[in-house]
């Protein structure tokens, strides 16, 4: 059976507003190399950044979890966001490969953790479509972490709509 957790806590970030830090880390009670058994991907209001109706960006949080900890934990390992071009389900997203993918390193996550919002961390990532641009009105967005020590953990699947037909 799924946790609600990572649900509920994204749920609690996109409540609270102006409450994001601009300290890297800042004073976080996470330590990095903690069992991270959960991946969870969200996307704010607003997730979409455009210019001239035409989407060049996309905002999304991904918090990681030790099941057994109430609080998200710092993560030490690669993350890859994986979007598709339309509405992918859960059950076929493992079949088909990605639009595109980015990658940030464990240097590169350990720059960008951050206070999200009330008592709550995460990595708050802007997607650039420089190089990729949808041709639908609706993006899947689904988290790969590779753990320093091996394996790999996925997400669910999130929709963020761009506009027009989904």
């Amino acid at each position: 059976m799924r946790s609600n957790l990572p649900a509920a806590l994204a749920a609690v970030f996109l409540t609270i507003a102006g409450c994001q830090s601009d300290t890297p880390g800042g004073n976080s009670p996470h330590l990095a190399g903690q069992r991270i058994d959960q991946v969870a991907v969200s996307a704010p209001f607003q997730a979409v950044l455009e210019a001239n109706n035409t989407p060049q960006a996309v905002r999304v949080l991904v918090q990681f979890y030790d099941s057994t900890q109430a609080l998200p934990v710092s993560a030490s390992g690669v993350l890859e966001l994986r979007m598709h071009d339309g509405r992918i389900p859960p059950e076929s997203i493992s079949s088909i490969s990605p639009d595109s993918v980015w990658t940030f390193t464990s240097s590169e996550l350990k720059s960008m953790y951050r206070h999200v919002g009330y008592g709550l961390w995460g990595y708050p990532l802007i997607l650039q479509l420089e190089h990729w641009q949808p041709k639908r009105g609706v993006i899947t967005v689904q988290a790969r972490y590779l753990p320093t020590g091996g394996g790999e953990i996925f997400s669910s699947p999130i929709h963020i709509v761009l506009g027009g037909e989904g």
